[in-house]
Order: structure tokens, then C-alpha cells, then sequence
């Protein structure tokens, strides 16, 4: 692997003699197999672990969440080096926090369970906008709801499936790396967090498609108050209608037309027919919000 530089500062948590290399990704594509062009090149943003003939081999894409930075770098293991091939100054940030690691698997198992420590409050914070979000639709607030909801939920399709594809990938370490080998706990170790953060994200999932469905409900009740609001005036003018289509056809032989009461006895009949029909709405309890009934 000429070409590659070892880490030279770490000394104190002996990744020097993990043999850990940093490159970038172009680097590592022109060196390893048909695939890596591909994930290099930003085609496939997958979280992928593969088994090679000497190794190990795939790509890590961990999504961006509130106040956590998105992480994407390639890798390659085998009995005698790691690469890690991604923004360097970052793998660096992330490999000083190491410490007592002695083997290539113990530095990327561990490397990997330290990146996902801050998803665990990303998803917190995730949770806080959904709640805000759901106490605002309830106060009658629709600001900007669909634009909300459409990114948080975005954001949560990443993140469950990334998880989903690290949780198949640690199956396949289970599988392939010995009972008894240096990197066994910090297998088990990456494996329940995985686990957790997925299922973490499948109940934030539930959550955001409960306030979808809340904030549908409340459009639902909205739409209804104004039907009934267009049903009440609308039932009160067609009696009146009536009587005005009814006088308005201004017959001679209507006695109504003469009278000198006429015009006050069809102004008492208005305000009394207005009045029954408010009258039976309120038994009906057409005024009421539906919530005590």
C-alpha cells in the first residue's frame, strides 16, 4: 500500500501498531477493486460492510441530524492493515478519542461505536421538534408545518435506514470474526448501540406519522367547523327566501300586499323563524366545539 501515510501521533493508544492508514477516497478507489470507484465517487451512499478474500471492505455514510455533522469515509481491513479512506482531519478528531485498542478491528469497531455516541441526543433533540411541533398543531398553529415535517422525517428515513444497513453489517462480523478474537466485545458493544439508535428512529418514525395524522384530524375539524358554520346560514335564509319569493310575486288578489300589517307581520315571521332555527341548532348543539359531547 505505498502511497498511504501512517498516523504518526498516536502513539499513546498504540494505533501504530494496528498498522492504521489514512487516505482520501480517490486514493483508496484507484487501489481497491471495481466497486470502491463507485462509492467513491459518491454514487452509492450506502452503510455497506462486505467480506473480501483477504478482508474486510464497504463504506460508512452516517446522515446529519440536529448538531451532528454527517460522516462518510471508506474502509479496508485484513490481517495486516486498516485504511480508512475519507476527510482525514476528521478520522483524526475521532481516533485520538481511541484508547486501548491494540487491533485493527478493535480501532474501527471502536471508532465506529464512538461516531454513533452523539446520535443517541441528535434523536432527543428530534424528538423535542416533533413534540413542539405536535403542541403547535394542537394550538391551532399550522406555520410552516408541511415544511417541518417533511425535513424531520427525511432526516429520520436516513438515519433508520443507515442504521438498518450497520445492524446487517454487524450480523456479518458476528459471523465471520472468531469467538475469540480481540474485537468480540467491541462487536457486542456496536451491535446493541446500533440496535438501540434503530429502534430509537422506528419509534421517532411512529411518532412523526401519529403527529401527521393529529395535524390531518385538526384540518379535518377545521373544514367541518366552516360547514357548519355555511349549513347554519344557510338554513336560516332559505325559509326567509321563501317568504321573499313568495311575496315578491306581488299578486292582486293577495290580501298581505294591502293590509297595513302586512309588512310588520312579515318581519315578525322572519325574526321568528331566525330564532326556532337558532333555537333547535343550539338542542342540536350546532354551537359546540364537539368536544363535550
Amino acid at each position: 500500500m505505498q502511497g498511504y501515510d501512517m498516523i504518526p501521533e498516536l502513539k499513546t493508544c498504540s494505533l501504530e501498531k494496528a498498522k492504521v492508514i489514512l487516505a482520501n477516497k480517490e486514493e483508496m478507489a484507484a487501489h481497491w477493486g471495481s466497486k470502491l470507484p463507485e462509492l467513491a465517487a459518491g454514487k452509492d451512499t450506502s452503510c455497506r460492510i462486505e467480506r473480501s478474500a483477504k478482508g474486510f471492505w464497504g463504506s460508512i455514510e452516517l446522515p446529519a441530524l440536529p448538531k451532528v455533522t454527517a460522516i462518510s469515509f471508506l474502509f479496508y481491513w485484513d490481517k495486516k492493515v486498516l485504511i480508512l479512506a475519507g476527510e482525514k482531519e476528521l478520522l483524526l478528531t475521532f481516533l485520538h478519542r481511541l484508547s486501548g485498542v491494540q487491533e485493527r478491528e478493535e480501532v474501527f469497531l471502536s471508532l465506529l461505536y464512538t461516531m454513533l455516541s452523539p446520535y443517541f441526543s441528535a434523536l432527543a433533540r428530534l424528538e423535542q421538534n416533533l413534540t413542539a411541533l405536535e403542541d403547535g398543531v394542537l394550538a391551532g398553529e399550522w406555520s410552516k408545518f408541511n415544511h417541518k415535517m417533511s425535513k424531520y422525517r427525511k432526516e429520520l428515513r436516513q438515519a433508520s435506514r443507515c442504521f438498518l444497513q450497520l445492524e446487517e453489517g454487524c450480523d456479518l462480523l458476528q459471523e465471520e470474526i472468531p469467538e475469540q478474537a480481540a474485537g468480540q466485545r467491541w462487536l457486542q458493544l456496536l451491535s446493541h448501540r446500533v440496535n438501540r439508535l434503530h429502534q430509537e428512529t422506528v419509534t421517532l418514525r411512529e411518532y412523526a406519522t401519529q403527529v401527521r395524522e393529529i395535524e390531518q384530524s385538526q384540518m379535518d375539524r377545521r373544514q367541518n367547523d366552516i360547514m357548519r358554520i355555511l349549513t347554519v346560514v344557510t338554513t336560516l335564509f332559505l325559509p326567509l327566501t321563501l317568504i321573499v319569493g313568495w311575496y315578491g310575486m306581488n299578486f292582486v288578489q293577495m290580501p298581505e300586499l294591502s293590509s297595513p300589517y302586512g309588512y310588520p307581520a312579515v318581519i315578525f315571521v322572519s325574526i321568528a323563524v331566525v330564532i326556532i332555527c337558532l333555537v333547535i341548532f343550539w338542542k342540536k348543539g350546532f354551537f359546540s366545539d364537539g368536544e363535550g359531547k
